[in-house]
């Protein structure tokens, strides 16, 4: 896109934008509304017990949230008995004083509370509150400030309320002061200080507290407590106008929407407002307006983005806290990096697939006039090198995304009766509701995974009863034979192993051959659980051939095989082994090398022994490719076949590099008992 469309239609989307948010609660009105509302019953929580006061935070009280988002609410709880003090010469009167002291490993924001029975009012009870630290002091637990219902979110406990909203909540200790804090942070040097000295003496005299949370690499993370200035956040959001606010709401959308279901959580809303602080900051107040509006989301990504490239998340009250450390992974921060970048060369574009409020299917609607924000949004040229890069990039996220989306459709629907009439009725109810993100043509292709996974289901549990004769095993055929042409590889794998189960080797090997044939190098191998970097010429083809519909994938796409639970007994061992861990709802396998073992177990039983011994040097070959998404896998399905060839060291070297791969492996542990036992019945090794 050039700059002279960005010039021409972004004020204008910018606008259309604001304009929805306005119509869901996102404006003055609303926001002023929520926070007096939720300051009331703040004001009545003052009568809630003598011994302690309760304070209310979260979105729903800065009116930073929208219905769809169901935001919670964050009470905190502050016995009045209890104050921290900065120094035993601080002490209070009638209160338990704790001095507080730094974190021994130099965490900015972290602190122990000693304990020091002359400043108690009341004694405190050993063991239960107190406990030694390395340097032999003694100081406060956290645990014995905990909630009572244990830790959800980070150090708070989710409850329900009868305010239709789920709360956190938590105990802290109130702070005598922060003005050591406050000092230190008027200090900061920043391009513009958007607050005015009349806001930082209201802020200075605002409470500040301590969390029961420990820093997550601190030696000692289980004696430390947290500095929280949650109170003087609040004021901050308070100040922020439609826009500010508007920005923020959209991140956490964004959050929910593309980074959370690709990579779990991995950045969390207090980030997000922290980042808006530091942008807010670093701006001139004529950048936040409505006509701005997506120039302003654009440095928001940016910023964020160059947090998790530096790796550092600076706290914005204490700069010198990094408020990743301990928390965001090098994988999660490297496929974080991707998202991001996906999303901001996508122009604003990916705001047609939010569904929270109905936000992208109102967007689409008002700019359907506007060339450049299409439901599918790519160029539509015929020739590869028309192809534009920003189409490039649109297009595979598109593939993950619709992948996700039909892996979430999956999941809703498993627990629906296996009745053809009933499923696509569900599946056209699905289609419905989901029509605001991805055209109904498009779901209709990656639904079709989900019958391959109703068939297994129910051909699983007819293996279970030792009942492949009856009307249930035709009918899970049949589901499984519909799915089979979700793309090249998934759905026809499945239902070769299906066949192989069965005993139907003909089939299988017929099946098989299929899958091989179409299963060129130009083909692109795709992990469902995983980002991945397609090839960029794979994309171009794809795009060149038929750009407005996604339905073309399914002939260029060989997705990876996944099988649940459920499905146990429709499985080959020793891709079962996977599943017999407790912890384990899923196990995947990479297309190429599960073809090949699947190819070999049924030339084996055919008594093909040229083709068995093509299949298994092809299956040798993929183990060692480097772009194979589940190495330690292909190695145990190596090492099984290995060994019906009676090769037992080359299967016993394939095991231990699986384990030197993955050494927590419970599948290859249960092949190596599998291994042992055979040894011991062929007379290999002496019986025990």
């Amino acid at each position: 896109m050039t700059d002279k469309d960005r010039t021409d239609y972004f004020p204008k989307i910018s606008w259309i934008v604001m304009g929805i948010l306005h119509k869901i609660g996102v404006n003055e009105r609303i926001r002023k509304k929520r926070r007096d509302e939720w300051m009331k019953i703040e004001k009545l929580l003052t009568f809630w017990s003598k011994e302690c006061k309760g304070f209310i935070f979260g979105s729903q009280v800065e009116g930073a949230t929208t219905p769809g988002l169901k935001s919670d609410i964050d009470l905190v709880s502050l016995y009045n008995i209890d104050i921290a003090v900065h120094h035993k010469n601080d002490a209070v009167g009638g209160k338990n004083n704790y001095p507080m002291v730094p974190d021994e490993d130099n965490f900015p924001g972290y602190y122990q509370l000693l304990y020091i029975p002359e400043l108690c009012f009341r004694k405190v009870v050993e063991p239960i509150d107190f406990c030694v630290n390395r340097k032999g002091l003694k100081v406060i637990k956290p645990a014995s400030y905990a909630y009572p219902l244990g830790a959800i979110h980070g150090p708070a406990a989710t409850n329900d309320t009868d305010w239709h909203v789920p709360m956190d909540c938590i105990t802290g200790m109130r702070i005598k002061d922060w003005k050591q804090h406050a000092n230190s942070w008027e200090q900061c040097h920043r391009q513009r200080n958007w607050i005015t000295s009349e806001d930082f003496e209201n802020f200075v005299q605002k409470k500040a507290f301590l969390v029961p949370v420990g820093s997550p690499i601190s030696s000692e993370r289980c004696l430390e407590w947290r500095i929280s200035f949650t109170t003087i956040e609040r004021e901050l959001m308070w100040k922020l106008n439609d826009t500010q606010i508007g920005c923020y709401i959209l991140m956490k959308m964004i959050i929910k929407n593309f980074i959370t279901p690709a990579i779990g959580e991995c950045l969390t809303s207090y980030q997000c407002k922290t980042a808006l602080f530091w942008l807010i900051e670093n701006t001139n107040e004529g950048f936040w307006t409505p006509h701005n509006f997506l120039i302003c989301v654009d440095a928001f990504l940016k910023t964020v983005l160059l947090w998790v490239k530096d790796n550092f998340c600076p706290n914005y009250f204490i700069p010198q806290e990094n408020m990743f450390l301990g928390k965001l992974s090098v994988h999660k921060s490297f496929c974080l990096c991707n998202i991001l970048s996906h999303l901001i060369a996508m122009d604003f574009r990916y705001l047609t697939t939010i569904p929270f409020d109905g936000i992208g299917q109102a967007l689409s609607q008002a700019c359907s006039r506007i060339y450049s924000l299409h439901l599918i949004p790519y160029s539509g040229g015929n020739q590869l090198d028309e192809t534009h890069d920003s189409d490039v990039l649109c297009l595979k996220y598109a593939i993950l995304w619709s992948i996700r989306l039909a892996l979430a459709v999956f999941i809703d629907l498993l627990n629906i009766s296996c009745n053809m009439t009933d499923l696509l009725t569900a599946l056209n109810h699905k289609y419905q509701s989901h029509r605001e993100v991805v055209l109904q043509n498009d779901l209709r292709v990656w639904i079709k995974l989900l019958f391959s996974h109703f068939g297994c289901q129910l051909a699983s549990s007819c293996f279970e009863r030792l009942d492949i004769n009856g009307q249930e095993i035709m009918r899970a055929h049949s589901y499984i034979q519909y799915g089979a042409s979700s793309d090249v590889t998934s759905g026809r794998l499945k239902l070769a192993g299906f066949y192989i189960k069965l005993g139907c080797l003909s089939l299988a090997e017929e099946v098989l051959t299929a899958v091989e044939r179409d299963f060129k190098h130009c083909v692109c191998e795709l992990a469902i659980t995983d980002i991945v970097d397609m090839d960029e010429v794979t994309i171009k083809e794809i795009v060149s051939r038929d750009p407005t519909t996604l339905e073309t994938y399914r002939f260029f796409l060989a997705l990876s095989v996944l099988y649940r639970r459920s499905e146990i007994y429709c499985i080959l061992p020793p891709l079962c082994y996977e599943l017999f861990r407790s912890d384990c709802e899923l196990v995947e396998v990479d297309a190429r090398p599960y073809m090949y073992f699947l190819q070999y177990l049924t030339y084996v039983v055919l008594g093909k022994s040229k083709e068995r011994i093509v299949a298994l040097n092809n299956l040798a070959l993929a183990s060692s490719r480097e772009r194979i998404r589940h190495h330690e896998m292909c190695l145990n399905l190596l090492a099984y076949c290995l060994r019906q060839e009676g090769k037992w060291y080359e299967s016993l070297e394939c095991l231990f590099q699986s384990l030197r791969i993955r050494p927590e492996n419970d599948a290859t542990i249960w092949q190596l008992c599998d291994f042992l036992q055979m040894l011991i019945i062929n007379g290999l090794v002496p019986g025990i």
